[in-house]
């Protein structure tokens, strides 16, 4: 009865389907069910206004065989227009995003996203099976031609607001590796998105290592109380730091030089250039493996491989499988203001290195110019003032739980003079 009175009504020119709020109150999903089959059986081409009522009714009734059946046999019929296509485009992307992903152009799935209402988009939401991939779908192929605007939360059915959403939901995502989706979507979309997909990201990965916590037991604690193995991934950043700060105090007061271990140096044991940094990476581990032993630290390795095919400088391995990455520089390094964020962040993001990691940089002196700053602020005149300006450009994301530490490997003015004296002279 309800099907004849709307086809009825659409045949006299109406372009909604009158008083189908009472039929989906009515707590008859079976008879919605029937209605919404036969109905849009029928006449898949709806006026705009009709086809979104119906396909809401749809998607709180039928079963997501039956819808998506309807979504087919919608898509093969040559007679629908643009709207009405996209509409039931944007309802195959949502039941099964796999398969209709591939199945459209970028321009019509653009389309597609675009087209439903906030309602609709929430109905759709809770019912789509993969959220994860279809929001994956929106943030790449949105993301790309609309750019992130702080006023979108007032229109969330345009680009901005939909790329955002899609953004939060990704981030709050129980999928591990839905942060990994969001940091290689950040090169694909316009830059303007770059700041919202790293906090989402980061977002992610502080969620992950909340739900992975592991509390120590009693006899991890009295190990670690008692110099023993670290029981957690902050147990080992702690320990990894107070050891870098013991041998840091050292660098110039210790009688046997301990800075001129980063330089290569003359026959007159002078301080001639600056090791490369992999050499300088390895002398620190050679000095430090002893000193890791007495806590149980299982390994300390160079150049560890990492995620998406990169290596970590040095990764510290605990025995209850945690880890701590460290990336090293020499300050003169082009990348010295920007690893932090680009290196070292997606290392802490490990699960095991639960968002630890520390940024280490050795301070070679004055006569070689640090990396200019994007910002155009003048450079560090020493390493406590690297440290302080390093400290301050950590995302506040990484502050947290990242450390950075200068080590003063300088040459004294006195060994410059004379290196440079015997230089002219030869």
């Amino acid at each position: 009865m309800m099907v004849q009175y709307w086809n009825a009504a659409l045949d006299a020119g109406d372009d909604d389907l009158d008083a189908i709020h009472y039929l989906t109150s009515a707590d008859r999903p079976e008879l919605v069910s029937m209605c919404m089959v036969g109905l849009l059986g029928e006449r898949p081409g709806l006026p705009e206004p009709a086809l979104k009522q119906a396909i809401s009714a749809c998607a709180a009734s039928l079963d997501s065989s039956q819808l998506t059946e309807l979504v087919r046999l919608a898509l093969d019929r040559d007679d629908l227009e643009r709207e009405q296509l996209d509409l039931w485009s944007f309802v195959g992307l949502a039941l099964k995003p796999e398969e209709f992903a591939d199945r459209f152009s970028e321009r019509d799935l653009e389309a597609a996203l675009l087209a439903p209402n906030g309602d609709l988009v929430q109905a759709f939401n809770e019912s789509c099976p993969n959220i994860d991939l279809l929001d994956h779908i929106r943030i790449s192929v949105l993301g790309k031609r609309y750019q992130a605007r702080d006023n979108d939360w007032w229109h969330s059915d345009g680009g901005s607001g939909i790329v955002r959403a899609a953004i939060q939901r990704l981030g709050a995502s129980d999928a591990t590796d839905a942060g990994e989706r969001l940091k290689k979507l950040a090169p694909t979309v316009d830059a303007s998105w770059a700041p919202h997909i790293a906090h989402a990201a980061a977002e992610h990965a502080r969620k992950l290592r909340d739900e992975q916590f592991s509390a120590p037991s009693v006899i991890q604690l009295m190990s670690v109380l008692a110099n023993g193995s670290p029981a957690s991934a902050s147990d080992l950043a702690a320990v990894v730091l107070e050891e870098i700060d013991r041998y840091k105090s050292t660098l110039r007061t210790g009688s046997e030089t301990p800075w001129k271990r980063f330089w290569n140096t003359d026959k007159y044991g002078a301080a001639t250039e600056p090791q490369i940094e992999n050499e300088d990476r390895d002398r620190l581990l050679e000095l430090f493996r002893p000193r890791f032993e007495k806590y149980g630290i299982a390994a300390s390795i160079p150049e560890a491989r990492r995620g998406e095919n990169t290596r970590a400088d040095i990764l510290i391995l605990s025995h209850a499988g945690k880890n701590l990455p460290i990336e090293a520089k020499r300050h003169y390094n082009g990348e010295l203001w920007t690893a932090a964020s680009t290196q070292l962040a997606g290392y802490a993001a490990d699960p095991d290195a639960c968002g630890f990691g520390i940024y280490l940089i050795f301070w070679f002196g004055t006569e070689f110019k640090a990396a200019k700053r994007n910002d155009g602020a003048d450079g560090p005149d020493s390493a406590e003032a690297l440290e302080a300006m390093l400290v301050d450009d950590l995302p506040l994301h990484l502050k947290e739980k990242c450390s950075v530490v200068v080590l003063d490997v300088s040459r004294p003015q006195p060994m410059i003079d004379s290196v440079n004296k015997r230089r002219k002279i030869a």
